[in-house]
C-alpha cells in the first residue's frame, strides 16, 4: 500500500464562534493523483443558501501532477540553489553531484 499524504490549508471547524467554520484538504492519493476536498458548515450557508452545510472535491489526474509541479517551483523560486535550500528546509531528501 502507498502513503497517502495529506495537507490541511485551512481548519476552522473548532472555533464554534464563527458564523462559517471550513476546512481545505489536499490528499495525494493512491493512484497518484490530487484530491482537492473542502468542507464548509456554519449558519452563514444557511442564510445564503438555505443549508447548513457544503462539500465539494476536485481532482488532479496523475498526468497532470508533474505540470502542476514544474508550476509551482518556476513560480515560487527565482533560481536553484533557492529551491534546494527549500529542499534541505523541509527535510527532502535530494542528491547532489558536481563535476
Amino acid at each position: 500500500m502507498t502513503q497517502q499524504w495529506k495537507i490541511t490549508l485551512v481548519d476552522t471547524l473548532k472555533d464554534r464562534e464563527q458564523t462559517l467554520r471550513r476546512l481545505d484538504e489536499i490528499v495525494y492519493t493512491e493512484k497518484g493523483e490530487l484530491l482537492l476536498e473542502q468542507y464548509s458548515v456554519g449558519s452563514a450557508l444557511t442564510d445564503a443558501f438555505g443549508d447548513s452545510d457544503y462539500e465539494r472535491d476536485a481532482r488532479i489526474s496523475p498526468q497532470e501532477v508533474p505540470k502542476l509541479l514544474m508550476a509551482l517551483i518556476a513560480e515560487r523560486f527565482k533560481d536553484l540553489w533557492a529551491f534546494e535550500q527549500w529542499l534541505v528546509q523541509n527535510d527532502i531528501q535530494i542528491t547532489r553531484t558536481a563535476w
